[in-house]
């Protein structure tokens, strides 16, 4: 059909002139005309095209293509009786299954947003009052953290180069604020006042320095624990749970868990095979993150491929749990039922590796089934980490192209080194508000007494505190 035809053709759409006549419907299957033409005859205009749902026209349009081959191999001929209502009919339901809904899209220029007014600005004002609950909501950090980072985090200035916009602290910010979002960079703009061009530029080179800073600060790296809090862990985990069925001789506070992230744009049958998560349709990277009792991630595996195993791409770490190296105090750790051929006791002066048992495999044994209930108990806390990780840097569940792999895993290391740093500087963390109160009464003690006070009081006093038992801490290493 000409592009004369067609562009006439939408013409006539647009202006509900469009009759469907007898001839054209007639090629259709009974079984299937009524459908259809309910459908067709709800279309008065393109935005009842576009209401309708993609995998309709599309149907339709291969029923209506399919009916059409059939009418010419019946009679030999693309000239059966109704064959030029047909063809419209078939070039009008292309048409509409290449039609697609589109957000409009609104740019926002430089004289548009305000920089020295933005939200950015007003938090981080010296004029006023430098709230830590508006830091933690916009960046994830109080205010007194961000400070600490910023001192690692700031380049000495120098005259060469362009001026930029934005400052040092304008752009540890903006990397911050990137890690608690889950939008667009565009989304950014009002936030900081400048346009995302601007932000664009500033905001990887400052996610790469945020990292450096954060391999090169204690608090923020993954370490296993000493001994001192190994105990003080397990002495807090058996006074919430209770003593396990079977005593186990050394502290088994270690969690082993894997998690997945999903990837975009997989183009070749290679990349699809290797990243198809367990044999799925979808495609996502593993990881496998070990946390200790409090919610500090110890060790990690990131961005290997979805098609290998948890217990697989976990080798490595059980290797390190069995050394005397990386594990001098021989601390267990729990997994789940999907860890086959990796647990162990711990009897012969290894470190244990506890695994609950799977339902079809379960023993007769009461012994044995109280114990395998005690460790899903205990895995308990490893789901908390986990959700803590995602709820708090969500940026990390934001899918990526596969060809920008990179980009995720230095939004992941960054994630899991910021939950190490505010849960040791600050303890702002699931994990150890419940179980740090077991065993040291000063914080149990001024951990009441901000939940009391509830609202800004409350939230200062426990930064407060965490600044004061963080320094008793440090007397006491």
């Amino acid at each position: 059909m000409p592009k004369s035809s067609v562009a006439n053709l939408r013409e006539e759409w647009d202006s509900r002139h469009l009759a469907l006549t007898p001839e054209a419907l007639a090629v259709l299957v009974a079984r299937r005309a009524r459908g259809l033409l309910c459908m067709l005859r709800s279309w008065r205009c393109v935005e009842d095209v576009l209401m309708t749902s993609i995998e309709r026209r599309r149907r339709a349009c291969l029923y209506v293509i399919r009916d059409a081959r059939e009418q010419m191999d019946r009679h030999g001929s693309a000239r059966f009786p109704g064959y030029e209502a047909t063809f419209r009919l078939v070039v009008l339901l292309k048409w509409a299954v290449r039609l697609r809904l589109h957000s409009p899209r609104y740019d926002a220029r430089a004289g548009d947003l305000n920089f020295v007014g933005s939200a950015w600005r007003m938090i981080e004002s010296v004029t006023g009052e430098r709230r830590d609950g508006a830091y933690m909501n916009f960046m994830g950090l109080p205010a007194f953290l961000f400070d600490d980072l910023f001192v690692k985090f700031e380049r000495v200035s120098t005259t060469f180069g362009r001026p930029t916009k934005l400052t040092e602290r304008d752009c540890l910010a903006l990397a911050l604020r990137f890690m608690t979002t889950t939008g667009r960079l565009k989304d950014l703009e009002f936030d900081f006042g400048c346009v995302d061009q601007i932000l664009q530029r500033e905001l990887w080179p400052a996610l790469e320095r945020l990292r450096v800073v954060l391999f090169a600060t204690v608090d923020a790296q993954c370490r296993m624990p000493t001994l001192q809090e190994g105990n003080d862990m397990e002495v807090a985990a058996r006074t919430r749970y209770g003593p396990p069925p079977i005593d186990f001789a050394r502290p088994a506070i270690l969690y082993m868990d894997g998690t997945i992230i999903i990837v975009r744009g997989v183009a070749n049958k290679e990349d699809q095979a290797k990243l198809a998560y367990y044999g799925g349709k979808h495609f996502a990277v593993n990881n496998c993150l070990v946390f200790d009792q409090y919610g500090c991630i110890v060790t990690y595996v990131i961005c290997v491929p979805g098609c290998f195993h948890d217990a697989r791409i976990a080798r490595t770490v059980f290797e390190n749990l069995a050394s005397d190296t990386w594990n001098p105090n021989h601390f267990g750790c729990i997994v789940d039922s999907g860890y086959t051929g990796h647990d162990k006791s711990g009897d012969d002066g290894e470190a244990a590796v506890f695994r609950p048992m799977k339902s079809g495999q379960i023993s007769r044994d009461e012994l044995a089934l109280k114990f395998s209930a005690y460790i899903v108990t205990r895995r308990q806390a490893n789901e908390w980490a986990n959700g803590a990780l995602k709820r708090s840097w969500p940026r990390v569940l934001v899918p990526v192209e596969y060809s920008r792999l990179e980009k995720l895993q230095l939004v992941l290391e960054i994630a899991i080194h910021l939950q190490n740093f505010r849960t040791r500087r600050v303890g702002f963390n699931q994990l150890k508000s419940t179980f740090m109160p077991y065993v040291d009464s000063n914080f149990k003690e001024q951990l009441l007494a901000a939940r009391t006070g509830r609202g800004a009081s409350g939230l200062a006093l426990y930064f407060k505190m965490s600044k004061e038992d963080a320094a008793r801490l440090e007397r006491m290493a």
